[in-house]
C-alpha cells in the first residue's frame, strides 16, 4: 500500500509538485511493523537496514515521463543505491529527507510504501544482509491527473 503524507498534500495543493517537493530525499528501508500512514511515527521494532540515494548528489531526483503523463520517474543518469546497515527482512520504504523525525507529523513530506519480491510498491529481495550494498534500478510514481487538464 502506498501512502503520502499530509506534509507532502499540502505543499502539493499549494502549488508545488511532488518532483520539488521530494526534491533532496532518500529512500530509508525500515524492518518491523509497517506504520498505518505516512504521517504516523516509525515503529518501536523498526530498524533502518539501509539508506538508498545517487551517490553523487547524496539524494534523489525524479524526471517527468517522456509521454508527458502523469508519472515520475528515477532518471537513467542516477544510480539509486546504499549500503546495507543491518541485517534483516525489508518491510517498508519511506522517501523522506535526512532530518526526517520519524515522529508523527503534518508537516514533513514522506511517501510510505511496502517492500518484498512481488505485488509491493518497491520490488526488490527483502532480505538485507550488513555490508552488501543494495539498488533501486526502476522506480515509477503515478498520480492522477487533474479534472480539468
Amino acid at each position: 500500500m502506498l501512502s503520502i503524507s499530509t506534509g507532502l498534500l499540502n505543499s502539493v495543493l499549494t502549488g508545488g509538485s511532488i518532483a520539488d517537493s521530494l526534491y533532496g530525499a532518500q529512500f530509508v528501508i525500515y524492518s518491523g511493523t509497517i506504520p498505518a500512514h505516512a504521517n504516523q511515527p516509525i515503529s518501536d521494532d523498526s530498524v533502518i537496514l539501509c539508506v538508498i540515494k545517487d551517490p553523487t548528489s547524496s539524494h534523489i531526483t525524479w524526471v517527468p515521463s517522456a509521454d508527458g503523463s502523469t508519472f515520475l520517474s528515477k532518471p537513467d543518469t542516477e544510480e539509486w543505491s546504499g549500503l546495507v546497515l543491518a541485517s534483516g527482512v525489508a518491510k517498508y520504504f519511506r522517501i523522506e529527507f535526512s532530518g526526517d523525525t520519524k515522529e508523527y507529523s503534518t508537516d514533513e513530506a514522506r511517501i510510505q510504501g511496502t517492500v518484498d519480491n512481488g505485488l509491493a510498491i518497491l520490488n526488490m529481495n527483502p532480505e538485507f544482509v550488513e555490508g552488501q550494498k543494495k539498488f533501486i534500478d526502476y522506480f515509477s510514481l503515478g498520480y492522477p491527473k487533474p479534472a480539468n487538464a
